[in-house]
């Protein structure tokens, strides 16, 4: 008698239970943590290896050929960081702010930077530099490779 109770006790539970609405299982929400990387003003999200983007301050622009770490540069660019907007990945010598850095500047860039030197007025450059490093890796030259007066 006992387990007769007991079954029709369990019936009416299942019975009970499959008449309900079904419920919806609930799937516990998924947070994204992986680290993003910053945004910067002005560029793309992403940045090209060995790039940096930085805000300076023109010292001097020559015009004769220089050799840098064993590349000649027909013209270079002395500059003061004042911030450093944004890097790339695979720096090996990162810039610091308040740093004075002679680059160097391929033909295309400095064609394009004496003709917008001489129409505008300008007080900070955002510079795109590539780092290169040396035939001897003891040191690295930074190469201009997009100029935007500011």
């Amino acid at each position: 008698m006992k387990t007769l109770i007991y079954c029709c006790f369990f019936l009416s539970l299942w019975a009970c239970k499959s008449q309900e609405p079904s419920q919806e299982i609930k799937k516990p929400v998924v947070t994204d943590t992986t680290p993003k990387k910053p945004q910067y003003s002005g560029e793309s999200q992403t940045m090209d290896p060995n790039t940096v983007l930085v805000r300076a301050k023109e010292i001097s622009f020559h015009s004769n050929e220089v050799l840098l770490c064993g590349t000649a540069y027909n013209h270079t660019l002395v500059v003061k960081i004042e911030k450093i907007e944004g890097s790339g990945s695979s720096l090996i010598n990162m810039i610091s702010k308040d740093q004075v850095l002679t680059l160097g500047v391929s033909k295309v860039v400095s064609e394009q930077y004496q003709l917008q030197r001489t129409q505008e007025n300008f007080d900070t450059l955002i510079l795109k530099l590539r780092e290169k490093p040396c035939p001897d890796m003891t040191a690295t030259i930074y190469e201009v490779f997009s100029v935007k007066f500011q």
